[in-house]
């Protein structure tokens, strides 16, 4: 398709909508709208979809960016905006302001969300990215381990320092994990020999002295 090849829109294509009433289904009919239920402004985005899913997209963005104003303007804000927005003469939109919102609009205010995106996202430049897809089983074990060793991993980073309990996990790899030392035995004892110069030599030894650090009481006897 032309558009698509070029990444253009179709110029009038909004107000075309707006004759046809597919974008103020849900709104109420004094402002243009069809006071319709989401079950049937979903399926007119289903069939658009069908044909076009980039105008399925911008009809629902342009749809979600007039509930504000319907839900909780003011009467002046809606009879000033809402009959120009439904018909197609305005085109809505909306700015997603907050680091790692992704395209989760409706969790804007939500820190846990950013946290997840930041997971997810740190996740997929290291385990995720080698899941062995098309086996179920052998991607819920991936899954299961994946869990597991980035809960610890992130544990040490937490014991370490306030910077790495918020580092990614290539950093974390590279201060915790990947240690270049050397080890020497000697009867039943395994010492670690760290490099003299190596920069994270402290980051690498604070876990070890905040785990095996004796308790509170045991210091003050």
């Amino acid at each position: 398709m032309k558009h698509e090849r070029t990444e253009t829109h179709p110029e009038g294509l909004f107000g075309l909508l707006g004759q046809a009433g597919l974008l103020g289904l849900p709104y109420p009919e004094e402002f243009g709208g069809g006071n319709q239920p989401y079950e049937v402004y979903l399926q007119v985005l289903e069939e658009l979809a069908a044909h076009w899913a980039a105008v399925a997209v911008a009809a629902s963005v342009h749809s979600l960016a007039a509930f504000p104003l319907l839900s909780a303007g003011t009467s002046a804000q809606c009879q000033r905006w809402a009959e120009d927005i439904l018909s197609g003469s305005l085109i809505g939109g909306y700015s997603l302001s907050e680091p790692q919102a992704g395209s989760d609009a409706a969790a804007l205010t939500c820190r846990h969300h950013a946290v997840i995106e930041q997971v997810i996202a740190d996740s997929k430049a290291s385990a995720l990215a080698h899941l062995p897809s098309g086996h179920f089983h052998a991607n819920a074990a991936w899954l299961v381990l994946w869990a597991t060793a980035y809960n610890l991993l992130r544990a040490a980073g937490a014991l370490t320092s306030a910077f790495h309990a918020k580092a990614t996990t290539a950093t974390l790899r590279t201060h915790l994990v990947r240690v270049p030392a050397r080890i020497a035995r000697s009867a039943r004892r395994v010492t670690l020999h760290l490099p003299q110069r190596w920069p994270w030599q402290h980051a690498w030894t604070q876990p070890f002295e905040t785990i095996h650090a004796p308790p509170d009481a045991a210091r003050r006897h």
